[in-house]
């Protein structure tokens, strides 16, 4: 069974994506140690991942170098808070895994994400997170299913979908519902679309 708190984690990677970019940062290191929240007085602290807790490699595909580097430090940025405030606000009691994320750069290119999740899966990531950009999922996801391992893509793409790769992006006919159901409740009777080329 998945460990619960594997949903706050994608979609705070989604929405990071979303996000204004800014300047790329030095990556930041997970806290270490145990526990993350809590003082003496707590019996069990909240965060305090258990000694017999199950290893869950997660390795997580973004772009951490080129032109994509801002979405992808602030996606994993977005990974490393979304673990942290879920172990520190779960009791210890109810932990049974221990999330070990991998961040892996895609760089630009396929050639780069597929060499990143082989290099990846190859140290034993039981769950691939991403890539980003669909052209990148086509590469990697045969890689991912060879391995009998299960990825979760932000692609809005879903072509890509399927054999073990599933789609956690707004599909643009998702988003074009919710916008044409918007303007219905509100009786805005005119709708302009603008597109960029």
């Amino acid at each position: 069974m998945k460990p619960f708190f594997l949903f706050p984690l994608v979609s705070a990677l989604l929405l990071a994506s979303c996000a204004p970019q800014q300047a790329p940062q030095k990556p930041k290191a997970l806290p270490q140690g145990a526990p993350l929240v809590g003082d003496s007085s707590v019996v069990t602290p909240r965060g305090t991942i258990p000694q017999d807790a199950i290893k869950m490699k997660v390795v997580l595909l973004v772009p951490l170098s080129g032109e994509s580097a801002p979405i992808g430090n602030s996606m994993m940025d977005a990974a490393g808070l979304a673990l942290y405030d879920t172990y520190s606000s779960t009791p210890a009691e109810n932990i049974h895994t221990q999330i070990v994320l991998i961040p892996k750069d895609t760089g630009n290119t396929p050639i780069e994400s597929a060499r990143a999740a082989k290099e990846a899966l190859e140290q034993g990531a039981d769950l691939v997170i991403g890539p980003l950009f669909s052209q990148s999922v086509t590469a990697v996801a045969p890689i991912a299913k060879a391995h009998g391992v299960s990825m979760i893509t932000f692609s809005n793409n879903k072509a890509v979908a399927g054999n073990g790769a599933y789609v956690f992006g707004f599909l643009p006919e998702q988003q074009v519902e919710r916008m044409a159901e918007f303007a219905f409740l509100h009786n805005y009777p005119r709708v302009a679309v603008l597109e960029q080329y």
